[in-house]
């Protein structure tokens, strides 16, 4: 089986879909830079306004290498996996992946923890309201108004498929076992549409997908009511910089916003876009080769970018066979320059690894799903929190102090307002060192009749000589 014809485009942004809402309120806090351990950080928090404040005290740190386990075919539901989504709901964690031959849908089951292994629903295609042959693609499932949604776009027609774009209605219930599906057809002149990206602004609901065949990008004007069909407009191929874009990644730093593109048609011509749009999604974008950082990629398939403290850092998953690794970019905390790229390996038994889904947190942890088109299985990547911290998280507004028994940096972070369109972030690192030693140095010798002055310049130090004197 040809592989243009098992996919043909890839992922979006640091998840088959991410979720991101321009912000409203703005967290942010005070600490100080470097303490001792066991030593009392006192926070204080500088935010105000809030409805909700989630406060982590061991935040994983997404520079250093995540550990990996590939979970298999689960329940043998997956048969060419491209694209996923997690969501969480009362608790429990569920994965969305579309499976792009035959076109269908699975939903796994975690249960209460990311770490479990998970059981698998195949929820089929929907009386063909996604492609049930060749060119099911990137999924995104959001809530919006008490109600779940998951939106899919696919469709090759070089394989026998229809672009189009799919709404599922699960209605308050994300397990519900039939969603109603809507087939909108063809919007935005879709063609071979790969990877989907979906925001809020204000009130309205917006999407991004790319297009692999004719090079192009499409975004989707959903406004406040999924119940009615969106409108869409091609942005063409802004610069002729897009050559078989394959994942799409949104990023907000400073308040300006950048949509991170992969080029994935060939190993020769695998590269980085960058579309810089301002202070909204909606202007019209600049655009910024970045080119093959390093020489790493090769035909990338999709990409993540996360901002943390004062570290911006990326990954992608490459698909080409000699090849089947993940890079991780480093912008060096400006999301303007060339990251520097270094290969991760292949950790977590990926074949053909097609997509990451996003970044998702679960407590001080962050996970990512990555889909295997060859071996037919998922890899579930981690990124570890710590677990030195006298308290873990809080959700009070003003949550006191936290201290750390082991010397080390650590990411202190608070997210108010989640799952809301004013949800925003604010992160500070704080430095834990040991103790000073106080000790002897060196020893002297007195000749008879001569003195000298002994102690240590250290301040404040103890002492205890062997005369029982402490001073």
């Amino acid at each position: 089986m040809r592989r243009k014809r098992l996919f043909n485009a890839v992922f979006a942004a640091c998840l088959c879909l991410s979720v991101f809402v321009v912000p409203g309120q703005t967290a942010s806090f005070n600490i100080p830079d470097t303490v001792c351990i066991n030593t009392p950080v006192n926070i204080t928090n500088t935010s105000s306004g809030a409805s909700s404040y989630y406060w982590s005290f061991c935040l994983a740190d997404p520079t250093q290498s995540p550990t990996g386990v590939n979970l298999g075919n689960v329940n043998n539901t997956l048969t060419t996996p491209v694209f996923s989504d997690i969501v969480s709901d009362n608790g429990n964690y569920y994965a969305f992946i579309t499976n792009n031959y035959p076109g269908s849908v699975v939903r796994m089951d975690f249960g209460n923890s990311m770490l479990n292994t998970p059981t698998a629903v195949n929820l089929g295609n929907f009386g063909g309201a996604i492609n049930t042959g060749y060119g099911t693609e990137g999924i995104q499932v959001v809530k919006n108004n008490g109600r779940w949604y998951a939106f899919i776009v696919g469709g090759a027609p070089s394989s026998g498929g229809t672009p189009k774009l799919t709404k599922l209605d699960f209605g308050t219930s994300i397990t519900n076992p039939s969603p109603i599906a809507t087939d909108w057809g063809n919007l935005g002149n879709m063609l071979t549409a790969v990877d989907l990206y979906m925001f809020q602004q204000g009130t309205s609901w917006y999407g991004y997908t790319v297009n692999a065949d004719n090079n192009t990008i499409t975004r989707f004007d959903f406004g406040n009511d999924f119940n009615i069909m969106p409108t869409a407009i091609s942005l063409g191929n802004p610069s002729n910089a897009l050559y078989y874009p394959t994942g799409i990644h949104a990023v907000n730093s400073g308040g300006n916003w950048h949509l991170f593109i992969t080029n994935g048609k060939n190993d020769a011509n695998s590269s980085i876009v960058r579309l810089d749009f301002g202070n909204s999604l909606l202007n019209v974008p600049t655009v910024v080769s970045l080119g093959n950082p390093g020489g790493k990629l090769h035909e990338p398939r999709d990409l993540t970018i996360v901002q943390q403290c004062d570290k911006i850092v990326g990954f992608i998953v490459n698909g080409y066979n000699a090849y089947y690794d993940m890079v991780k970019l480093d912008f060096n905390n400006d999301v303007l320059s060339v990251p520097s790229a270094t290969s991760l390996g292949n950790f977590a038994g990926f074949s053909f690894p097609h997509s990451l889904s996003r970044l998702f947190r679960v407590g001080n942890d962050l996970y990512s799903l990555i889909t295997n088109v060859y071996n037919k299985t998922i890899s579930r990547i981690r990124f570890a929190g710590c677990t030195n911290a006298s308290i873990a998280s809080s959700t009070s507004q003003h949550p006191g102090s936290v201290s750390y028994a082991t010397p080390g940096t650590y990411n202190i972070s608070l997210l108010i307002d989640e799952s809301l369109p004013t949800q925003t972030s604010f992160c500070k690192q704080v430095v834990v060192v040991a103790p000073p030693a106080h000790m002897p140095t060196k020893s002297v010798i007195r000749c008879a009749g001569q003195s000298k002055k002994i102690g240590t310049g250290t301040k404040p130090a103890t002492y205890l000589w062997s005369t029982g004197e402490t001073t």
